[in-house]
């Protein structure tokens, strides 16, 4: 609202404006600034479109951005964007939702999405091809109907993961392998450079080199979001269920939720660490940071300054420069790693009558 009625400043710095005919609007400057990624209708040098699905950021340091339309690349030193395969641009596909990102190799990236194949963008040259990775071999797969996440393990195999299918190609021999019995692929994790944590609509499964062996959950929905290793120890992000800490040596499960900590949603949509001692959740209600020592949660929502609160889920990235994006359903927020999620508050209680 542009009809600004009153200005109230309070002992604490906050700016209060009576804001016809909104409300009222709260400005605190307390708060550590960081940066929205959005659309602007009508100019290319902006994000593609403002449903963030994926985020990564290539060798080069620039970032990636798989949308609802289109794909997004944005280089660091220049600030320029650069789209790709969206509506405005690109008349041949006719879908052009984008789920997942991968670099492949330097300078090529490959994209998933709601296509029973994926994209192959070469960043040199700015140019786009279509493939189908079962092409690579003479195994009868049977096509995708979305691939929902595409990831790099250490010994550079891609793994690309399905409505159908989970493969994992090597992209210099051209070869494929499909691991049989494993659909609805929602995340992958490499557990180490024999196994491969395998997260999916129906639960958590580690893959060995034998097979694979479905890890039995303590809570009632099995649907994974997110997975995130470190310390040894796996990160699970279910939908609806909240978080569980998974230790295989043991194998016990830790479980956090909105009943028995300070979590502000039981759907946990990615997972990220800062590497010192601090992980980072994304929510449809905010974003959650968790330091483990101490079990604590805090909580950076509407009410503390972020403006764009229903996150995506395997949508963020650790940069190298130190900041996080995390992708919404409102552009992508990025902010550095350091920054403190407010973690005190006070409020005068006024009584009448």
């Amino acid at each position: 609202g542009n009809s600004i009625n009153d200005i109230y400043v309070d002992e604490e710095d906050r700016i209060w404006l009576a804001n016809y005919p909104i409300g009222v609007t709260v400005r605190n400057n307390r708060y550590s600034g960081y940066n929205w990624i959005k659309h602007s209708i009508g100019n290319k040098q902006s994000l593609i479109n403002d449903q963030v699905n994926s985020v990564i950021e290539d060798s080069e340091g620039d970032l990636w951005f798989g949308t609802t339309n289109g794909i997004s690349l944005y280089y660091s030193k220049t600030k320029q964007w650069h789209s790709f395969l969206s509506s405005f641009e690109s008349t041949n596909n006719k879908n052009h939702i984008f789920t997942t990102l991968c670099e492949v190799a330097p300078g090529i990236i490959w994209a998933g999405g709601y296509n029973s194949g994926m994209y192959q963008i070469n960043k040199k040259s700015l140019s786009v091809e279509y493939f189908t990775p079962s092409l690579f071999s003479h195994l009868n797969i049977r096509p995708d109907k979305y691939i929902r996440t595409i990831m790099k393990d250490s010994r550079n195999d891609i793994w690309s993961g399905g409505y159908y299918n989970l493969k994992r190609i090597d992209i210099t021999k051209k070869t494929i392998r499909l691991y049989s019995g494993l659909n609805s692929i929602t995340s992958i994790v490499e557990k180490d450079s024999a196994e491969m944590w395998i997260g999916t609509a129906t639960g958590l499964y580690l893959l060995e080199s034998g097979g694979f062996e479905r890890i039995k959950l303590p809570v009632e929905s099995t649907y994974i979001y997110s997975l995130y290793q470190e310390d040894g120890n796996l990160y699970i992000g279910t939908s609806g269920s909240g978080l569980l800490i998974y230790d295989p040596k043991v194998k016990l499960f830790t479980h956090y939720h909105t009943e028995n900590c300070a979590l502000i949603s039981n759907n946990i949509y990615t997972i990220l660490s800062d590497h010192h001692g601090e992980i980072f959740i994304s929510t449809e209600n905010g974003l959650s940071s968790f330091v483990p020592k101490l079990r604590t949660f805090h909580n950076w929502t509407r009410e503390q300054g972020l403006m764009t609160i229903h996150f995506n889920a395997e949508s963020g990235t650790l940069r190298s420069n130190g900041f996080f994006v995390f992708g919404s359903s409102d552009g992508a927020v990025e902010f550095h790693k350091d920054m403190k999620i407010p973690r005190t508050y006070s409020s005068k209680m006024v009584f009448s009558d």
